[in-house]
């Protein structure tokens, strides 16, 4: 058997503290701790996050239309009732799939 397996401490390879098993996440695949503590592990996962975001995306402005906000009440009205004929088509669309995943 592995030793690995018979542990109950490991030590984390980026904060080099020696913490009990339940302070790592463990592999679904290999059943194996992961080399850096929970808390590590968020750290390292943040910062990655951070420095992959696409600052052109995250930046851009939204741009999105507040239908309440609109002051025209003819086109307001007009806007309200084409969004809910798409949300409504979206909702129709879904409910096709689903029925033909269930006759599958």
């Amino acid at each position: 058997m592995n030793q690995l397996s018979l542990k109950s401490t490991r030590i984390c390879r980026k904060c080099l503290q020696v913490l009990p098993l339940s302070a790592f996440y463990i592999n679904k695949n290999s059943r194996y701790p992961d080399y850096y503590c929970k808390k590590c592990r968020g750290e390292s996962n943040r910062m990655a996050r951070k420095k992959h975001d696409h600052p052109q995306i995250m930046n851009k402005p939204k741009c999105y239309l507040v239908l309440t906000l609109v002051e025209d009440r003819e086109q307001r009205i007009r806007l309200i009732r084409h969004a809910k004929q798409v949300v409504g088509e979206s909702i129709a669309r879904k409910q096709k799939r689903l029925r033909e995943a269930m006759s599958d």
